[in-house]
């Protein structure tokens, strides 16, 4: 396996300033009316859930996770996700995206919702559920509309209005028994093969992220 260009590690208060002026230059100022802006803001995002990627001592990229309801659940909200452009389409969007999906199931959440693109997101996990079945506080495609479930039955009924959840708490992790808010730029990781292998990777890296290890990347896209 060819060596990673990134390492990866939470994100830390000095990366602030940093990251709003990324999210500026990606999505400009009509982020602030999106659905999932609306979502979060007045919500601080998790910093136990949110990452980035790092080229040598410069931020590349960015993910951000953020406490939200559909209905009467709690769920967490996937985005933004943001990368600087000269680092684009090799792969530390996808990666953050894993590590932070890591992250939260670890945590003991169940749900994650994003807005972004299907061929882009599927291959990591995520899936339309019917039109319509969660609505979101502004308009949006509806096919644009993605869940992941982090357990076997998170999904199963699972509909509403997807609401924020100021002054949110982690949810307590069950007993065990043994981002326009994506990079359109990326292109879709082949198929759906070695997606097991990449969770233990992904379990991997969220750890060494986590400890903020410098060579936190066992995963390679494929882009």
């Amino acid at each position: 396996m060819s060596a990673s260009p990134f390492a990866y590690r939470l994100e830390q208060p000095t990366d602030n300033a940093e990251i709003e002026a990324l999210h500026a230059e990606t999505f400009g100022p009509g982020r602030f009316v999106r659905a999932a802006f609306r979502l979060r803001e007045g919500v601080p995002h998790d910093p136990t859930l949110s990452f980035v990627a790092l080229s040598g001592d410069e931020l590349a990229a960015s993910v951000r996770l953020t406490p939200i309801r559909i209905g009467e659940r709690p769920a967490i909200l996937l985005g933004p996700l943001a990368v600087k452009p000269p680092y684009k389409g090799r792969g530390a969007g996808k990666q953050l995206v894993r590590i932070s999906l890591q992250a939260a199931r670890e945590a003991g959440h169940k749900v994650v919702l994003l807005v972004g693109d299907e061929p882009y997101y599927g291959p990591l996990g995520f899936t339309r559920l019917a039109p319509y079945a969660i609505t979101l506080p502004a308009p949006v495609d509806p096919n644009r509309v993605l869940v992941a479930a982090l357990t076997p039955d998170a999904l199963d009924g699972l509909g509403g209005k997807a609401e924020r959840a100021i002054g949110a708490s982690p949810p307590l992790a069950e007993p065990s028994d043994g981002g326009k808010e994506d990079e359109d730029e990326e292109r879709q990781e082949g198929g759906r093969a070695g997606i097991a292998a990449e969770e233990r990777h992904a379990h991997d890296a969220f750890q060494d992220a986590r400890l903020g290890h410098p060579d936190a990347d066992p995963v390679r896209s494929g882009e």
